[in-house]
Order: structure tokens, then C-alpha cells, then sequence
């Protein structure tokens, strides 16, 4: 009997809008026309680590402690600083510095391991091009321009060494974490932990040592697949790496997976992750500015800016149950209500197909099951027998 393979967006596009005819996002081949890195940016593993996915949303949705001002408050997690110039500190750069930082203490080390290797290296040349920075000099025709790109190499180099050091500076320095996280039935509190207790940063590697705190936490977290595409993001559109995030932690979650969830989520929930106003302080207002202009223009540009740029293969508006809506029918949304009740459809890009994951899943969730039953049952037999 041959298995029913689950339709991808790509397909449910296909058969709801003819060939012609972009939906609302733009699609991966329009990205891949501007985006040469689209081609081959790959999946890394990474500790899933609520600290960092808090570092991601510093900028857009921290906010103040009420009792002490130099400790910002995302979600449930605290980040405590030295002072104000700390926070303006923490932004896209400084998180994908840690994020880069993770995922390199992911491949040296190995869920529950018992004595996690605290140093990581990076190559310095290979991180820096996958934040669209080229510090080694190209091969050129001629002495002259040879000379030229030899220069812009050593400044580009230097730049970007600096701001390196920056980054990290700040995460060593102006980054303490304070959370409570609750895994697997126990829930742990975790105070003014730093990730990075110290590095050193050279044009042939980036060093960091992580805290032993920060490490023995990590090695108990599940992994998820982070796409390199998301180094990309404009360091300056904090909203479109945030949602970036967000969309990649959705779309690996097992729950979902299992659920055929991963690929949908409402529109609510994606502009939660935003520093967008709110369509409170939008009407309160006295901007001619619409809801238009500033919520859902906002976010369908930060969605295009992931398409361009590799994250996402595409996207679209859908009802409550996967019917995509036409270019026609985003169009003609009337109000904030009605656009609010929609949900986003995704593709993240060049990830593996979901269905060897979904078998493994159900099979994790049968053998749990199966489990428990023989746990009751020997408490059974041995009450019967008191």
C-alpha cells in the first residue's frame, strides 16, 4: 500500500492559485534570483535555549522592570545589564553572535553529557561570510585591482572584527539571564546565569568559553534545526529576526509536527513577537497612518525580507483551515479584526521533509504510552497483592 504523502504549502499553492500568480509572499525562486547564499544556506542543530529566544526579542518586546532599571523582562525570562547603554546593546547582532556560540557547543557536545566541552571555536572567515561579510580578498585580473580588493578586505576585516569583539563583550558583559523553566515534570530556576564567560576573537578564529552554569543547562535541552540563512537578516530589522525566530521554533516543535500544525500559525500570535503599536494605540492616535500601513504592510515586508534572503520558501494568508487566501482577497480585508483572525502559512527553506519525522514521533509517543501502562500495571498487581 503506498503511504499518503502530506501535501506541502508548495503543493496547496499550486492547486489554489494558477501558475501565473504569486500569493502574497514572494516564493523562493524570486528570492533565489537575489540571493545567490539561498542556494546552499543549510540547517544547523542548536540547544533550544529560552535564554536566547529571549535575546532575540530584547529589542521588540523587553520591556522594564518596574523595580530595577537595568533588567529587561521578555516573556519570562529576565536580562539584567550594566546600564542603559547595555540594553541599547542588546540587539540582532549581539543574538546571533550567542546564537553562532550555541550551535558551535552544539556539535562539540551531546545531549546529557556529563561534562560539557565549555570551548567553542569558529572560523572567522566562514562566520563572517554567512553574515554576508567577505574579509578574505578575491582573486582579481590585474596588480591594480588586486590591490584595491586587498584593501577593501583588510577593511572589511577589521570592521568586522571589531564589532565582533562588540558583540561579545556585550553578551559577557551586559547579558545575565534570569528564568524558570519547567522540563519534564521539573521546574528549575535559573539566576543571573552568563552564557559566555570569556573570549578572544582573531582574522583566523572567534573563541568562546562558556560558563559552566550556562553549558550543564544547555546539554539538558531538546535540539532544534536553526537555518544559517536567519546571519542574513538586516542587523537593522529587529522585527524580521525576531519573527524569523519564531517561525523556525514553530515550525520544529514535535507537537506540531505531529499535529500537521508546523507549517500554520495565526497571525496573532506572529505579531505578538513585534515591537509594531498595537491597533489600541493606533486608534488612540492622531497619525493619518492606517492599520494598513503600520501593522500588516510592516509585517508582509518583514516576511519578504526572510524570503529574499533564504529563511522562508514562501508564504500566505489562510483561513482557520489551510484555504489560502487570493492576492484579491488579502487585498479587500476590511478591518483589523477580520485581518487579525487570519493565519500565516510558511515554508522554512531547505528543510528535510517532516514525514521520517512524524513516524519517529508517533513511534516515541506509542513506546511512552506502552510505558506507562506497564507502570500501572505493576502498581496494580503489587495492590492487589498487599
Amino acid at each position: 500500500m503506498t503511504e499518503k504523502v502530506k501535501p506541502t504549502l508548495q503543493t496547496e499553492i499550486a492547486s489554489n492559485f494558477s501558475p501565473d500568480i504569486i500569493p502574497q509572499g514572494k516564493t523562493g525562486a524570486a528570492a533565489e534570483a537575489r540571493t545567490p547564499f539561498f542556494k546552499i544556506a543549510p540547517l544547523g542543530l542548536t540547544f533550544a535555549a529560552a535564554p536566547a529566544d529571549a535575546l532575540t526579542r530584547a529589542k521588540t518586546r523587553g520591556r522594564r522592570n518596574e523595580y530595577n532599571p537595568h533588567a529587561l523582562e521578555v516573556n519570562d525570562v529576565v536580562i539584567t545589564v550594566t546600564d542603559d547603554k547595555g540594553i541599547k546593546s542588546l540587539g540582532v547582532a549581539a543574538s546571533k553572535m550567542l546564537s553562532a556560540g550555541i550551535m558551535a557547543f552544539t556539535a562539540e557536545n551531546s545531549q546529557g553529557q556529563a561534562q560539557p566541552h565549555l570551548r567553542v571555536t569558529l572560523d572567522t572567515a566562514d562566520y563572517a561570510r554567512k553574515n554576508g561579510w567577505e574579509i578574505e580578498p578575491r582573486q582579481m585580473p590585474t596588480p591594480e585591482a588586486q590591490a584595491a580588493e586587498d584593501k577593501r578586505a583588510e577593511n572589511d576585516a577589521h570592521n568586522f572584527l571589531a564589532k565582533a569583539r562588540r558583540n561579545l563583550h556585550t553578551i559577557r558583559t551586559n547579558a545575565a539571564f534570569s528564568w524558570t523553566e519547567t522540563v519534564k515534570g521539573r521546574t528549575e530556576a535559573y539566576s543571573e546565569i552568563s552564557f559566555i564567560s570569556g573570549f578572544r576573537v582573531t582574522r583566523k578564529a572567534i573563541t568562546m568559553d562558556f560558563g559552566l552554569a550556562a553549558a550543564e543547562y544547555l546539554v539538558k535541552r531538546p535540539m532544534r534545526q536553526r537555518p544559517d540563512a536567519l546571519f542574513l537578516v538586516d542587523e537593522n530589522r529587529e522585527n524580521a529576526y525576531a519573527i524569523g525566530e519564531y517561525l523556525n521554533q514553530h515550525y520544529s516543535i514535535d507537537a506540531n509536527v505531529s499535529r500537521g500544525t508546523e507549517c500554520m500559525i495565526s497571525i496573532e500570535a506572529v505579531l505578538a513577537q513585534t515591537s509594531y503599536p498595537t491597533i489600541d494605540a493606533i486608534r488612540q492616535g492622531k497619525s493619518k497612518r492606517t492599520w494598513r500601513d503600520l501593522i500588516k504592510e510592516r509585517l508582509e515586508s518583514d516576511l519578504d525580507h526572510l524570503t529574499q534572503i533564504g529563511v522562508l520558501t514562501t508564504w500566505a494568508y489562510s483561513h482557520p483551515k489551510k484555504k489560502l487566501l487570493t492576492d484579491d482577497e488579502a487585498a479587500d480585508i476590511a478591518t483589523y479584526e477580520e485581518y487579525a483572525e487570519l493565519y500565516l502559512c510558511y515554508e522554512i527553506a531547505n528543510y528535510p521533509p517532516h514525514g521520517e519525522r512524524v513516524k519517529a514521533i508517533h513511534a516515541k509517543t506509542e513506546q511512552s504510552a506502552k510505558r506507562a501502562s506497564r507502570g500501572r500495571g505493576r502498581k496494580r498487581k503489587a495492590e492487589g497483592g498487599e
